[in-house]
């Protein structure tokens, strides 16, 4: 809604961002992964995900969650999923790095972690998705940004096959 406040979790999500983005560098400065160690090896998925979803994904959830509101003039249909979804995004990201350190040989063989931290991650994005596409959905006739925002979203959650 227009001249609305700042959404109450835009921010942790954002800071969170900087957070993994600078982790990410300082790893990268220290020699850790890629182009210290091989492209495919656990140490560079670590900062593959760390950027991907720590930084780029978890400032996008923050940006939706201050948007998506101001773009249909009306409150997010679930407010209150934004703090688990942050706390499953978390958690999720943590568990799957440390699986990869595991993989690695950095950590002791936990490989349980790889499919709960996917887990977390798909139950986090979940909430998201499903917070954004239901809010938007509210609307009588979601005119041509919120559809177009709809779609993303939508388009992102949609699994693809390779052959």
């Amino acid at each position: 809604m227009i001249g609305d406040t700042l959404s109450r979790w835009t921010m942790s999500y954002f800071a969170a961002a900087i957070v993994w983005l600078v982790g990410a560098e300082a790893l990268m400065a220290a020699g850790f992964g890629f182009p210290s160690a091989d492209l495919a090896s656990p140490d560079t998925l670590v900062l593959v995900h760390m950027v991907c979803i720590g930084w780029l994904s978890m400032a996008m959830c923050g940006a939706l969650l201050q948007f998506v509101p101001v773009l249909v003039s009306r409150p997010r249909f679930a407010e209150n999923w934004a703090l688990p979804a942050f706390g499953l995004l978390t958690a999720g990201l943590i568990a799957l790095l440390a699986g990869f350190l595991a993989l690695g040989g950095r950590l002791p063989p936990w490989l349980w972690l790889l499919p709960l931290g996917a887990s977390l991650l798909a139950a986090g994005f979940g909430l998201i998705a499903a917070d954004i596409v239901l809010t938007i959905r509210r609307i009588p006739s979601p005119g041509a940004p919120a559809a177009f925002v709809l779609v993303g979203v939508v388009s992102l959650c949609v699994r693809r096959r390779e052959c």
